[in-house]
């Protein structure tokens, strides 16, 4: 069905986001096992219509909770499915999970220079006590503020309470759009994503600061532009400046193609804080484009005179 079809079908039926077009989608086959009690008679394989990755419910939960974003996810499956390609993996012994726990020991990849290989059935048990491995855990910690975030404008979305304006039609379509960026983010750049939002919110509250660029983004063609505003002023305001400051961040650095503005709103009267969201996707940097950069760079002074800061 994914193959013969263009767009993602919502549950109401409607046309919901593209798929990729078909000179670069790839579809990963999963069957799961549930119930077998981590006995599973029918091994990964080819099955003459591809290759079929086999879980069952132990390794299927170690697998979404160690690779819990889409791309360490598909990352992980693809890496397999090239290493089993070469005929080089022979399982003797041990489940998915402990081929999990010897892809991570070597870094996230599949040495290249083995012809054989036999897992031992408790090497997850060993490597996930690891020091190494629990260090790895504390360090993730500070990743999950950006799974916080897509999450609270997801539901933001669903409670209605995002403001529109000429920049952002609040059509799901462009809010997924820019949600989709950021969870297509791996574990490890989430954590230096986050570590710098965090970094650039305290800041601005201690030195004043209003906007940061961020170019920590595991995708090539990926900016973050962070800003902090006022609640209690003009929003109409601040979502103008935080699209006229994602122009010149794009100018600025012209091998990438999209800027995904964060803006985080406090208030000195009420609690809590509102976040915009919006994604600029300049596929072409024309003329235009420069002489509209220009033009704030001129009048709003939007990082004419930037600092450095490594984290």
């Amino acid at each position: 069905w994914i193959a013969s079809n263009s767009n993602v079908i919502t549950n109401d039926g409607k046309v919901g986001l593209d798929f990729p077009t078909t000179s670069i989608r790839k579809i990963h086959r999963v069957a799961v096992a549930l119930g077998s009690k981590g006995k599973v008679p029918v091994e990964l394989g080819n099955f003459d219509i591809g290759m079929v990755h086999v879980f069952d419910e132990v390794s299927l939960n170690v697998l979404l909770r160690e690779l819990d974003t889409i791309a360490d996810f598909v990352k992980y499956l693809s890496d397999k499915e090239s290493f089993l390609k070469k005929g080089t993996l022979g399982i003797i012994s041990g489940g998915e999970e402990d081929l999990l726990a010897f892809y991570l020991a070597y870094g996230r990849e599949f040495p290249e220079e083995f012809d054989s290989l036999i897992l031992d059935a408790n090497l997850w048990n060993g490597f996930s006590k690891q020091e190494i491995f629990l260090t790895q855990k504390q360090d993730d910690r500070v990743s999950y503020i950006w799974d916080e975030l897509i999450e609270e404008i997801h539901w933001s979305h669903l409670d209605s309470n995002i403001i529109t304006n000429d920049f952002y039609a609040g059509e799901l379509a462009d809010l997924e759009k820019a949600v989709r960026v950021m969870a297509r983010e791996t574990r490890f750049s989430r954590r230096l994503l986050a570590t710098s939002f965090v970094d650039f919110v305290q800041t601005a509250k201690d030195e004043g600061i209003r906007a940061r660029i961020c170019l920590k983004s595991s995708l090539s063609d990926i900016i973050y532009l962070f800003q902090v505003s006022s609640y209690d002023g003009n929003r109409e305001a601040n979502r103008t400046e935080l699209y006229a400051r994602c122009v010149v961040a794009r100018g600025m650095h012209l091998k990438k193609k999209k800027v995904v503005g964060i803006m985080a709103e406090f208030s000195e009267v009420e609690k809590g804080s509102a976040t915009a969201l919006l994604l600029l996707d300049i596929e072409r940097w024309a003329d235009e484009w420069q002489q509209k950069m220009e033009l704030i760079q001129n009048e709003l002074g939007y990082f004419k005179n930037t600092k450095s800061k490594r984290l």
